[in-house]
């Protein structure tokens, strides 16, 4: 999440990672600072803050190498340099984001587990791409909440505590911990929490490894999507690992 750090220092991280790991580096760029509190902390005693416009600019120009006089630091070069960079992704849920990747020719990433149809901002960022060091053409990838468990009942239960995870975020109730499923299954929804479930559902796919996967593909082709990134939002490292695990074994299957 940008608004967290330093242009300059988001890139010399990220260019040591990639002279370390070459060709094996992400760069996921985000907007949320996490709520008004946070931004006033993150931004404690500072008489100017950047856009966020003017950060991902700076970014690609550190990442790219690249010189400008206009620059507000025009000798200023993000090290180490090496012969890779790292790819370059924007996370857009359908606001100004989406033309920032555009206008900067970077991969984007639609934010589906947050806004459930984002074919016309997927589109609008096709549309208006421009090609540049990065990628020649448009590169999408969708992120969506997965819960996956051997059978569907199994994934059901998980999805009650991804449930009330969710409600208690958006009735600013703020949790410290993500629930249990025995919490979950001791809590009481209210009509307007389940009203509220209803809508976040559409965010998630919810199945055993088949059913997931289908759920995937589908989603991929409504997109059009070169790639899905999954976020596994249920409890248990251990249940988190198998769930992955099984998802990958069956699409290996059908690869």
């Amino acid at each position: 999440m940008l608004p967290h750090y330093s242009p300059y220092k988001v890139a010399e991280n990220f260019l040591t990672l990639e002279a370390l790991h070459p060709n094996r580096i992400d760069l996921g760029i985000g907007n949320s600072s996490g709520g008004r509190m946070i931004n006033r902390v993150l931004n404690e005693e500072k008489s100017e803050r950047l856009t966020y416009k003017q950060q991902v600019k700076d970014i690609v120009r550190y990442i790219a190498g690249e010189r400008s006089e206009n620059h507000r630091f025009p000798t200023l070069t993000a090290t180490p340099i090496s012969e890779t960079m790292p790819e370059v992704w924007m996370l857009g849920g359908g606001g100004e984001s989406t033309n920032i990747a555009a206008f900067n020719g970077t991969a984007f990433t639609f934010a589906h587990f947050i806004k459930p149809d984002g074919r016309g901002s997927v589109e609008r960022y096709r549309e208006h791409f421009q090609p540049s060091i990065f990628h020649s053409n448009p590169f999408v990838s969708i992120a969506v909440f997965v819960i996956v468990a051997e059978t569907a009942s199994e994934a059901e239960q998980l999805a009650r505590a991804f449930d009330l995870w969710m409600v208690s975020l958006e009735t600013a109730k703020n949790p410290r911990y993500f629930p249990s499923i025995d919490t979950a299954n001791h809590h009481s929804f209210t009509p307007f929490e389940k009203q509220k479930i209803h809508q976040i559902r559409k965010r998630a796919i919810i199945g055993n490894p088949k059913q997931v996967r289908e759920e995937i593909i589908r989603l991929a082709e409504m997109y059009h999507a070169d790639e899905v990134t999954i976020i596994p939002n249920f409890p248990g490292i251990e249940k988190r690992m198998a769930g992955i695990r099984m998802l990958a074994e069956i699409i290996k299957q059908y690869a």
